[in-house]
C-alpha cells in the first residue's frame, strides 16, 4: 500500500507532494518504498527534488542508491556531478556502474578524470559503463587511456571502446591501431591486406574467445589467407607462456600447412611433460599439414597414456594416409581394453587411408560389441572398395542397430556399383 501510494503521488505531479515524498525518501523503513518515492520525485519539476535525491545517494540500500544515480542521469543537473563522482567509489558495484552511466548522460567534461579512474575497477560492469560514458562525453583526453585499455579488455569492452573512440572522433594513427579497430569491426578483407601486423591483436582477441568457448572461424580464415608471412611469428608464439595463445597458434599453423612448422610441432608432440591440450593441438596440426615426417612420431603416440592424445594421433594418421600406419592402427582394434572412441577413430582412419590391407581388421570390427564401431566399419569397408567385404556387409544387414544396417546397405551398393552390377537387396 505504501509503495503504491508513493508512486501515485508522483503521477499527480503537484509540487505540494514534494515534501511528503522527501519525507518518505528519508524515513520509510522499506527500501522499495524509498525507491518509489525517488521515482515520483524525478517526475516533478521542483528545485527541492535534486538536493533530496543527492542526499539519498547515501541511502543504506544499494538498490536505492543505484536507482538514485540513474534518476540523476536522466535529470542531467550539472550540480550532481560532484556527488556522482563520489558515488564511483561506492562499495556496491551496481551503484558505481549507475553513477558512471549518469555522468555519461550529463555529458560534462568535469567527469572525465574520474571516469578514467573507473576504467580500472575490478567489477566488469563498471569499466563498461565508464567506457560508454566517456564516448558520450566525447573528450579527446580519453583517447589514449581508452586505447591503452584495449590491451587487456574483454570482448564486449573492446567493442565498447571502439564505439566510444568513434564517438570522440578518433581515427587509427598506425597499422597496429588500425588492426585492433578492424578486428572489432570485423572488416576481414582490410585485415588481410594489412598482413603480418594483425597477428598480435588477433591472438589477444582469440585468446579471449577461446577462454569463453566463442566461435572464431572467421578470424581463422583471415589468418589462413594471410598465410606464409605469419609462419615465423606463429612459431615464436609457441614459446609464449599461455596455453590459449599456443593452441591458437598451432591451429593456425595447421590451417596454413607450411612444412616449415613440422619440426617445431614434433618437438611439442614428443614432449610428454607438455600441456595436454597443447600437445593435442600440435597433433591435429600435423595431421592437417600432411607431411610424412610426422607418421613415425604419431604412431609412437598410439601408446601414449592419454586417451585424447591417442585419439588425436589416430585421426591425424588417417589424414596423412600413409600405409605404414595400417598395422599399428589395426593393433588398436585388437585391443579390447582400449577406449571405444579411440577404436572407432582407428576404424575411420583405416577407411580414410583406403588400402585393402585394412580389410581383415575392418571385417573384425564389423562384429564389434559397440554398434558405433560396427557402423564405422561398414562405412570404411565401403570406402576401401574390396569386393571381398560384400558377403560380410550383407550379413550386417541383419544387425540389431538400424544405423549399422543402413550403413551396411550403402556400403554394399557402393561396392556393387564399383563392380559394375545393379544392386538387388
Amino acid at each position: 500500500m505504501r509503495n503504491n501510494a508513493a508512486l501515485a503521488l508522483g503521477n499527480i505531479k503537484d509540487t505540494r507532494v514534494v515534501e511528503p515524498l522527501i519525507s518518505i525518501l528519508r524515513n520509510d523503513w522499506w527500501w522499495g518504498v524509498r525507491r518509489s518515492a525517488a521515482e515520483s520525485l524525478s517526475k516533478i519539476q521542483d528545485t527541492r527534488t535534486v538536493p533530496s535525491l543527492l542526499e539519498a545517494l547515501k541511502d543504506s540500500s544499494s538498490y536505492v542508491r543505484s536507482y538514485i544515480a540513474e534518476v540523476l542521469g536522466k535529470i542531467r543537473d550539472p550540480g550532481s556531478i560532484e556527488f556522482l563522482v563520489e558515488a564511483l567509489e561506492d562499495s556496491d558495484n551496481s551503484v558505481r556502474a549507475s553513477a558512471a552511466k549518469a555522468l555519461g548522460e550529463i555529458g560534462d567534461k568535469l567527469a572525465v578524470k574520474a571516469l578514467l579512474v573507473a576504467l580500472k575497477d575490478k567489477e566488469h560492469t563498471v569499466p563498461g559503463a565508464a567506457i560508454e560514458a566517456l564516448g558520450k562525453i566525447g573528450d579527446s583526453d580519453a583517447v589514449e587511456p581508452l586505447i591503452k585499455f584495449l590491451k587487456d579488455a574483454d570482448i564486449e569492452d573492446r567493442k565498447r571502446v571502439i564505439i566510444a573512440l568513434e564517438k570522440i572522433g578518433w581515427q587509427p594513427r598506425n597499422d597496429l591501431e588500425k588492426a585492433n579497430y578492424l578486428i572489432i569491426k570485423e572488416e576481414w578483407q582490410e585485415l588481410i591486406n594489412l598482413g603480418e601486423i594483425v597477428l598480435e591483436p588477433f591472438l589477444q582477441v582469440l585468446k579471449l574467445k577461446m577462454m569463453k568457448n566463442l566461435d572464431w572461424k572467421e578470424e581463422a580464415k583471415v589468418l589462413k589467407q594471410i598465410g606464409e608471412p605469419l609462419v615465423g611469428p606463429l612459431i615464436r608464439s609457441l614459446r609464449v607462456n599461455n596455453r590459449y595463445i599456443r593452441q591458437i597458434a598451432l591451429q593456425i599453423l595447421g590451417d596454413i600447412r607450411s612444412r616449415k612448422t613440422v619440426d617445431p610441432l614434433l618437438e611439442i608432440v614428443i614432449d610428454r611433460g607438455e600441456d595436454g591440450p597443447v600437445r593435442r593441438s600440435a597433433v591435429e596440426a600435423l595431421g592437417n599439414i600432411g607431411d610424412k615426417r610426422a607418421v613415425k612420431p604419431l604412431v609412437s603416440l598410439l601408446k601414449d597414456s592419454g586417451i585424447h592424445i591417442r585419439k588425436c594421433a589416430v585421426e591425424a594418421l588417417g589424414k596423412l594416409g600413409d600405409t605404414t600406419s595400417i598395422d599399428p592402427l589395426a593393433e588398436i582394434l585388437k585391443d579390447k581394453n582400449e577406449d571405444g572412441s579411440v577404436r572407432r577413430s582407428a576404424v575411420e582412419a583405416l577407411g580414410r587411408i583406403g588400402d585393402r590391407r585394412a580389410l581383415k581388421p575392418l571385417l573384425e570390427a564389423l562384429k564389434d560389441p559397440w554398434w558405433h564401431i560396427r557402423r564405422s566399419a561398414a562405412e570404411a569397408l565401403g570406402n576401401i572398395g574390396d569386393n571381398r567385404a560384400i558377403t560380410h556387409l550383407v550379413e550386417a544387414l541383419s544387425d540389431s542397430e538400424k544405423d549399422v544396417r543402413d550403413m551396411a546397405e550403402g556400403a554394399v551398393k557402393r561396392l556393387r556399383q564399383l563392380r559394375g552390377k545393379t544392386v538387388q537387396l
